[in-house]
C-alpha cells in the first residue's frame, strides 16, 4: 500500500478472532469475497472480506450490530491492492468525512456527512486524466432523500436522475443517451416506490409538497446543482 499504510487504522480490536462466515466464490462475472466475522468475548465487533489471494477487500467495524468506526474498501490497481474508500460510521450512520483515493494512491476527494445526512459524492477520472464528480446521492439519516444524479464529465449535464424521499422513489426518474437525448422509456413517475401515470403524478403533486413539479424543460439533461456540489466540482 506504500504511503497508504499510514491511512489504515483498523477500528476492529487487534485481539478479535476471525471465523469464516462464507467462502470466496465466483459465478460468471459475479464475485463473492470470503467473509469473516471478527469476534471478541462472544460479540461480533467487525467483518472482513478477502480476495481469493487472501488480500483484504473490505473491513467493517461493528458495535451492537451496527457499523461503527471507519469502513475501508480496497481495490486492485494491477500491481496490488490500494485503499479506494475510507468511510466513517457512528451507530450505523456515516458520520464525519469520507475519503476516496485513485489507483495511484492520490486523494481524489472527500465528502462529509452528519449522522447519515448530506451529499454522498463519487469521483472518477476521465479519458484525459481529469478528475470529476460522477455521482451525487442526497442522503438523510442513512437513506436516499432528494435527488440522485449521475453526472457527465462536463459537470453540467447528467445521464440519470431520480428523486427519493426517505429511501423510496418518490418523484420523477429520467435517463439520457450519451448524445443528450432522453431515453424514450422515460420519464417515469413514482409515488412511494410505485410507478404511476403522468396524469396521476401531476394531480398528486398538487397536494404533495415532496413531489417535484413535472416540467417539460427538465427533460433536457442540464442541471443547476446545489452550491455545496458546485464547490466540490470546482475542487475536483
Amino acid at each position: 500500500m506504500g504511503e497508504q499504510g499510514e491511512i489504515y487504522r483498523s477500528d476492529i480490536p487487534a485481539d478479535a478472532v476471525e471465523g469464516v462466515v462464507s467462502p470466496f466464490r465466483k459465478d460468471g462475472h459475479a464475485t463473492w469475497f470470503e467473509k469473516r466475522a471478527c469476534k471478541l468475548d462472544g460479540e461480533i465487533v467487525g467483518y472482513r472480506q478477502y480476495n481469493q489471494d487472501g488480500s483484504l477487500a473490505m473491513e467493517t467495524p461493528m458495535r451492537e450490530g451496527r457499523k461503527h468506526g471507519t469502513e475501508y474498501t480496497w481495490e486492485d490497481n494491477g500491481t496490488g491492492p490500494y485503499i479506494m474508500l475510507a468511510e466513517p460510521y457512528e451507530n450505523g450512520l456515516v458520520h464525519g468525512t469520507a475519503r476516496q483515493w485513485s489507483p495511484s494512491g492520490k486523494l481524489m476527494g472527500t465528502y462529509t456527512m452528519v449522522r447519515g445526512t448530506g451529499f454522498d459524492l463519487w469521483r472518477q477520472v476521465d479519458e484525459r486524466g481529469r478528475l470529476y464528480v460522477a455521482e451525487i446521492h442526497s442522503m438523510k439519516e442513512g437513506s436516499p432523500n432528494g435527488f440522485e444524479w449521475w453526472v457527465r464529465e462536463d459537470q453540467r449535464s447528467v445521464s440519470h436522475e431520480v428523486h427519493w424521499v426517505e429511501g423510496k422513489r418518490h418523484g420523477i426518474e429520467r435517463q439520457w443517451y450519451y448524445a443528450g437525448d432522453i431515453d424514450p422509456d422515460y420519464p417515469e413517475f413514482y409515488i412511494n416506490d410505485t410507478v404511476v401515470s403522468k396524469d396521476t403524478y401531476i394531480e398528486k403533486q398538487k397536494i404533495d409538497t415532496y413531489l417535484p413539479e413535472y416540467r417539460v424543460e427538465d427533460d433536457r439533461n442540464e442541471r443547476a446543482f446545489p452550491d455545496e456540489i458546485l464547490k466540490a466540482m470546482r475542487s475536483a
